[in-house]
């Protein structure tokens, strides 16, 4: 319950923003114009914790895990082999976690793939009905790149835990060994018996990882 300090729940740490626009006039002074607009920024910092309340606080899925190495932890009794390998092949295979084995991972010290969007706006003036009146026609293309493939410009984050932040959990805290002091460790499992390992959530909605067109009219007088 130490006060310290910690990387912001929204913290982005790198962004790359850039823009691009074409303009030409091919009939008298109606202006046609194409521009791109690109951003592209890290993810949500997010913590590995415990599924349940390994301090006994009485809060679920906002205690930092410990790392083990293979050897270093215990698992429940009838915890098959065949989890507890792909429970280490997970760490091992995520590099946060492979470069924390042996410790306790940091307060937001993990953080969500990498986004890439860009956005296309195309606009053409053209003649009004009196003199001196212009119309325009424009279509926004919002994340094109998922207009062109399903599996582009997504947004993949983690869960929010209200106590703990944005959170991954990897398995529940069961007590100490008496005789080793060792952590014991419960792995999520599924039917077959398998490491039920945690995944990203695809955000996929329009205000976060769909393709969507607005198309605007305006008409000066």
């Amino acid at each position: 319950n130490e006060a310290v300090a910690y990387r912001s729940n929204y913290d982005i740490k790198a962004r790359i923003l850039g823009s691009l626009t074409w303009q030409h006039n091919f009939f008298g002074d109606y202006a046609s114009s194409v521009s791109a607009f690109y951003d592209g920024h890290s993810g949500q910092p997010y913590s590995f914790v415990y599924g349940n309340d390994a301090n006994g606080d009485g809060v679920s899925n906002n205690d930092l895990l410990f790392v083990p190495k293979p050897g270093q932890v215990q698992f429940v009794q009838g915890t098959s082999q065949t989890a507890i390998d792909q429970f280490y092949a997970f760490i091992h295979d995520n590099k946060y976690l492979s470069n924390h084995q042996g410790g306790t991972v940091g307060q937001n010290g993990a953080t969500s793939p990498w986004i890439n969007q860009i956005n296309l706006s195309l606009r053409q003036e053209i003649p009004g009905l009196f003199k001196g009146n212009k119309g325009e026609i424009r279509f926004d293309i919002f994340n094109l790149g998922n207009l062109l493939n399903k599996d582009w410009g997504q947004i993949y984050d983690v869960p929010f835990a209200s106590a703990g932040g944005f959170t991954r959990s990897l398995a529940n805290f069961r007590g100490v060994d008496p005789a080793t002091g060792q952590y014991i460790y419960a792995l999520p499992t599924t039917s077959g018996g398998n490491y039920n390992a945690p995944a990203y959530i695809k955000e996929d909605n329009v205000a976060q990882s769909r393709w969507s067109v607005l198309v605007t009219l305006r008409y000066t007088f």
